[in-house]
């Protein structure tokens, strides 16, 4: 028979080893969603995509764009919805953009889901 200190003693290992195990669970099912969120680097690739994908469905001759990084990027995070579309972030700046074999720079905007999701509209301002 084993004294009631003893019985403690084992207790608690085992709940420590039990809130442990859970919380290694608990942070193991959190990494996949971290390593999922985009970079800026990424969501600013998706609105190049964009911008020739959105160009060729509407008939236009865009054939490449480079959004300019630095000072001209204006990046407006907010979490809300245009419509039903939900935008976690706008840019707004210049881009490079390709078109005939000809390239101009153009301000543009696109708006994106944001972390794991993807570029959802790109628009081109012709000056």
């Amino acid at each position: 028979m084993m004294p009631a200190g003893g019985k403690a003693g084992l207790r608690r290992p085992a709940r420590l080893a039990v809130v442990l195990l859970s919380a290694g669970w608990l942070v193991a099912g959190l990494v996949p969603v971290q390593a999922q969120l985009r970079s800026e680097v990424e969501e600013l690739g998706d609105c190049e995509k964009l911008a020739v994908a959105f160009s060729r469905k509407h008939g236009g001759m865009v054939s490449a764009a480079r959004i300019e990084r630095g000072a001209s990027l204006a990046i407006n995070r907010f979490d809300d919805k245009v419509g039903s579309q939900p935008v976690a972030t706008e840019y707004v700046g210049f881009a490079r953009i390709t078109e005939q074999g000809a390239s101009r720079r153009l301000r543009f905007i696109c708006l994106h889901e944001g972390g794991i999701g993807k570029a959802v509209y790109f628009g081109l301002f012709y000056e």
